[in-house]
């Protein structure tokens, strides 16, 4: 055993840590650890991170690693091994992820430190560890759950039917964690549902959805990870900044948000209360943004008593087709998707498509007849990676809807609404249930977000009927064709 333990972390890796540019997120993992051990840690696992998916990509193409690339993981190696012998039997013992450990002694064997290594052909992608520790250390302390009640400050931040959600700053970790208690009168029911709520994200494993962390029988209450905006607060802050919310950045909040929910339908889950208010944005440093999914009390989950099965119509979202709550599918959970991903490209509600990219992705969400709607979150994904950056500003359809508005007494909406029945079914159906006014026209469903955008759409009705452009149907002013007039105007 090493006498001096402290001499010894100082000369490993000194030249190394001197200049070597840590990431916030491997510093964050680590941020807990003893001071001595923190760098050292995240320096170890940010390079192994980066070397294995150097390796990764390389399996794919020659299976030839790099000679500097096979030499610096020789060397990573050689130094976790040096640092589990120098702090065995010391309170800085450690634990390599099993994962892990098994595939750098499946490298060394391999490893040549001249002229690169030949990656075996029965090589498989390694799975990096991005939002966890891989080592871990192999003493415990146990923190007394009672100091949440008694020693921090909370802020209510949100509040819900039956519980509402506080923040505080947690003085011995001197971070900021999120509270979530059920408020003074609540059912055994209730309580048994926000029980099995906590046990249901506490088992949880993504890095798109909330954690909770710890449950407190003297609070009926349970910790969970802080977020710093709602999706919906976070567009409302800088939508306007293309700076803040380029097609970049919106793209990964789109792919982050996609495969949070990809993880759930994985697990046989549908979440079916999916909104603006419980995708949640955690804010890092360099302007780095991490989504989270919140909020499963309404989710559908295979064989679970956890389930809500009650007919009435729950949610935020909610799509049109859907007669029956307990017959929520993936169908209708698909639909809300395309409705957050039409905000998360636009920063607007309600449903505005053209012929872009974004549009033909939501037109395929949201179709009424479900065998027109994707399958799956998966395939929804694929062609949100194949978009491009476009310009809105230079869609010739929107030019040609200014040259053509005034001059044929129609507004942008009316002008629009009317494009989408032409290139459809040439049908427009107005319907008015519970849930407000709906307007389908073609394949484009349109739904106003607040009483303003009902007056519009109305508005818009009434312009494309005084015109002739569309004619009702049915003595209920419910069913509508397109005119010859109306065809004619887009030919």
């Amino acid at each position: 055993m090493v006498e001096n333990i402290d001499l010894a972390l100082n000369n490993i890796l000194s030249d190394e840590l001197a200049n070597f540019n840590f990431s916030k997120l491997y510093l964050d993992l680590y941020n807990n650890y003893d001071k001595r051990v923190k760098n050292i840690f995240s320096f170890l696992h940010q390079n192994l991170n980066s070397l294995i998916g150097f390796m990764n990509d390389k399996s794919k193409t020659n299976h030839h690693f790099n000679a500097d690339e096979s030499r610096s993981l020789i060397f990573l190696i050689e130094t976790i091994n040096e640092l589990k012998l120098m702090l065995k039997n010391t309170n800085l013992a450690f634990s390599v992820n099993t994962d892990y450990e098994a595939f750098l002694k499946y490298c060394d064997s391999f490893l040549s430190s001249s002229g690169g290594s030949t990656i075996p052909n029965d090589y498989k992608r390694f799975n990096l560890i991005k939002y966890d520790t891989i080592f871990n250390m192999n003493n415990e302390i146990t923190v007394n759950s009672n100091t949440y009640k008694t020693n921090f400050k909370t802020k209510i931040i949100g509040s819900g039917a039956y519980a509402d959600v506080y923040r505080y700053k947690d003085e011995f970790y001197n971070e900021f964690y999120a509270y979530k208690k059920l408020k003074k009168e609540f059912t055994d029911k209730e309580l048994g549902r926000f029980k099995k709520e906590f046990d249901f994200l506490n088992k949880l494993n993504n890095p798109y959805l909330l954690k909770a962390y710890k449950y407190l029988e003297d609070d009926d209450a349970y910790v969970m990870e802080y977020c710093d905006f709602t999706l919906k607060k976070y567009y409302e802050l800088y939508n306007g900044n293309k700076e803040k919310l380029n097609f970049n950045k919106r793209k990964s909040i789109a792919l982050q948000f996609l495969k949070a929910i990809q993880y759930l339908h994985s697990k046989e889950i549908l979440h079916r209360d999916i909104s603006f208010n419980n995708i949640l944005i955690k804010q890092y440093d360099d302007d780095l943004i991490s989504i989270k999914v919140s909020d499963f009390g309404l989710i559908k989950e295979k064989n679970s008593d956890l389930t809500s099965t009650g007919s009435e119509i729950k949610g935020t979202i909610i799509d049109d087709t859907l007669v029956d709550f307990k017959n929520y599918n993936i169908k209708n959970e698909i639909y809300v998707i395309g409705i957050i991903l039409f905000y998360i490209f636009t920063g607007k509600q309600s449903l505005q498509l053209t012929n872009n990219a974004i549009s033909n992705i939501v037109k395929k969400c949201v179709d009424r007849n479900h065998s027109n709607r994707y399958d799956n979150v998966s395939e929804i994904i694929e062609d949100v990676k194949e978009m491009a950056n476009i310009d809105e500003s230079k869609n010739k359809s929107i030019i040609k809807y200014n040259n053509t508005i005034m001059e044929n007494g129609l507004n942008e909406l009316a002008l629009y609404m009317l494009q989408n029945a032409v290139n459809g079914d040439g049908i427009i159906i107005k319907s008015k249930t519970i849930i407000g006014l709906t307007i389908q026209c073609g394949t484009k469903t349109f739904t106003p977000a607040n009483a303003k955008e009902e007056a519009n759409m109305e508005y818009s009705m009434e312009l494309l009927v005084n015109n002739d452009y569309i004619r009702g149907t049915n003595y209920k002013g419910e069913v509508f064709k397109v005119t010859k007039r109306g065809f004619d105007l887009f030919e």
